[in-house]
């Protein structure tokens, strides 16, 4: 794994673990004043649910990284390991055309929200802020399943090369 790799690794986990926090924080100090002050913060919720959103995309690059995403295997358990490899490179390249749709149609929702300058309700920031996590997380899926079907590649090759020889 190159430098970059664990850079980028290290950034989105990272990134997670500080949305999560911040959410778990604001949810938990808006509760705490609500029902202790009768008073509360009137941004929290939309603020959590836009962290939220970040995190449901971001975390989607991890997954894809981990191999977590969901998957059914009643067919892939009862083929050969080529074959096996073949599904995975496959699926692999049905779930990079999602994320490239996911980027393009990301980028088309940006243009159009900065076209007419939308902001959020209550915090009343530019919206694409929040929706820049479309086709930033779709990208970056992408990139982490092509990883996937680059590796898949690489084991083919090797398998086929050590039955050659």
């Amino acid at each position: 794994m190159n430098y970059l790799e664990k850079f980028v690794n290290h950034l989105e986990e990272a990134l997670l673990a500080f949305g999560i926090s911040l959410a778990s924080i604001i949810l938990f100090v808006n509760v705490v004043l609500r029902y202790c002050f009768n008073s509360g913060w009137e941004w929290a919720e939309e603020s959590v649910r836009y962290l939220i959103f970040w995190i449901v995309f971001l975390g989607g690059s991890v997954c894809a990284r981990k191999g977590m995403h969901l998957s059914v295997d009643a067919v892939a358990v009862r083929i050969s390991e080529e074959k096996q490899r073949l599904l995975r490179m496959s699926v692999n390249v049905i779930c990079i055309m999602f994320c490239m749709f996911l980027v393009i149609y990301g980028i088309e929702l940006l243009e159009l929200a900065h076209m007419t300058g939308q902001v959020t309700p209550g915090l009343e920031m530019p919206i694409l802020y929040v929706y820049l996590a479309i086709p930033l997380g779709g990208g970056l899926m992408a990139a982490r399943f092509a990883q996937d079907f680059y590796r898949a590649f690489k084991r083919a090759q090797t398998v086929k090369a050590t039955e050659t020889s």
